[in-house]
């Protein structure tokens, strides 16, 4: 077969196995990683429970970011998104609130981050204890106490499921989106009632299985699961401590510890999933870039049935 002239696309194979075999390459690896985030199956450490710790959400905002490559792979044939209108506009249209809640998330991210600025000024203050320091630590406690809890909404939405194969591609992965999505809303302050309103995938879809179970793993374990609640507990065993007139010194300093400890986990976990959503925001602008580009470079056609 002949090179094609240059600025034009490479003729299409014959037949329908090649985008046949893209799609179910697609659902297949879907399968995998959505299996990689449930921990109720075997090899995925067991205790951790979804929407748990920073760690978990940092590992699933990951796992979004793939789904959102892997839609790219299709996106960047032309003769796949080129020819399918209405699924390049239901991933342009769905993934621009993905890129605001990435957005309310950072914000989120900062806010922590600001509080875990007071955490180690208590910590700083009270390392060498006096009346005035313990009063003005016991007022910065307080004030993490108060304002740890943010204020995330869920704003994905679902369609119903599309017919043409690449529009199956995009529901699939705007599912995903909003039950990943729904794991750190609901973690990071915006309610449980996040997660349990997404809602289950028809059996249909070879990755509905996977899908269902973990959804249903994040319903059981943990939903709405604080994931800074050792930083809390913390917090509150410090704070009972230095509003008692007779206390201990050693004991305080062992509190003092505790938190400090703590804190270090809460860094940790906040530059974690700081640069997961980082990754995951630049990722959809690409994937976005990728869609325009195929679609552009072909006429409309038929969709592939």
């Amino acid at each position: 077969m002949g090179a094609s002239p240059p600025g034009k696309p490479p003729p299409r194979p014959s037949g329908e196995a090649l985008p046949l075999l893209l799609f179910q390459t697609f659902e297949e690896s879907l399968v995998c990683k959505l299996k990689s985030l449930n921990p109720t199956s075997s090899g995925n450490g067991g205790g951790e429970g979804p929407a748990a710790s920073f760690p978990y959400l940092s590992r699933a905002v990951g796992v979004l970011s793939s789904a959102h490559r892997l839609l790219e792979s299709l996106f960047s044939d032309p003769f796949l998104s080129g020819s399918d209108e209405a699924a390049v506009a239901a991933y342009l249209g769905d993934s621009l609130r993905l890129l605001d809640l990435c957005n309310s998330l950072s914000e989120e991210i900062q806010r922590l981050r600001r509080g875990r600025l007071l955490l180690l000024f208590a910590v700083q203050l009270l390392s060498s204890p006096t009346p005035t320091k313990v009063r003005k630590a016991r007022e910065v406690l307080n004030q993490w106490e108060g304002s740890s809890s943010g204020r995330l909404v869920l704003r994905l939405t679902r369609r119903e499921a599309p017919v043409t194969p690449l529009g199956r591609a995009v529901y699939a992965v705007e599912a995903v989106s909003a039950l990943v999505a729904g794991f750190w809303v609901s973690s990071l302050g915006g309610g449980a009632a996040h997660l349990a309103a997404v809602a289950e995938v028809p059996r249909e879809f070879p990755w509905a299985k996977a899908f269902n179970e973990l959804r249903a793993a994040a319903l059981s374990c943990s939903v709405g699961g604080w994931p800074a609640e050792g930083v809390d507990a913390a917090v509150r065993r410090l704070s009972q401590i230095i509003t008692e007139p007779a206390r201990e010194e050693e004991q305080l300093r062992s509190s003092v510890k505790e938190l400090a400890r703590a804190t270090e986990g809460l860094t940790e976990g906040l530059d974690s999933l700081g640069g997961a959503a980082e990754s995951l925001f630049r990722g959809v602008l690409r994937v976005r870039n990728t869609a325009l580009q195929g679609y552009r470079l072909l006429p409309k056609k038929c969709s592939i049935k």
